[in-house]
């Protein structure tokens, strides 16, 4: 997975206040990100991993998604490092568990520039090179 360069603390853009958010520096980040939001089955699936880890199957029934654009949809929060995944061996098959790192993600466009901040649950943020 590649690892998306973010900066250290910053300050919540509707009410100034310090918090862990980080900023996406790389511009191709930035777009990958929006790209992801754009999209109401990337949405869906971050509202659903948000709680709690899932199998593609339960994304699948609870978003109401096929399974195909699922599996099409993680690879894709995946390679930007939205996505925790784990994996297990049930009844002798592969398991794959899927979890939203993201508390929140805030694109500000203002005077020409895009400014992407994303917030990590507890514990997520220390994985990203800052």
């Amino acid at each position: 997975m590649p690892v998306l360069p973010y900066q250290v603390r910053g300050r919540d853009a509707l009410t100034g206040a310090a918090n862990d958010a980080r900023s996406v520096l790389d511009p191709g980040a930035k777009e990958d990100i929006m790209l992801a939001l754009s999209n109401e089955n990337c949405r869906k699936i971050l509202r659903c991993l948000s709680g709690e880890a899932k199998p593609a199957s339960a994304i699948s029934r609870d978003c109401g998604i096929p399974a195909s654009t699922v599996y099409r949809q993680l690879d894709f929060l995946m390679r930007r490092n939205l996505l925790d995944v784990s994996g297990d061996i049930e009844n002798g098959k592969k398991l794959f568990m899927y979890k939203s790192r993201v508390h929140s993600i805030q694109g500000i466009y203002a005077d020409n520039e895009l400014t992407v901040r994303i917030a990590f649950y507890k514990g997520d943020r220390d994985r990203y090179r800052v």
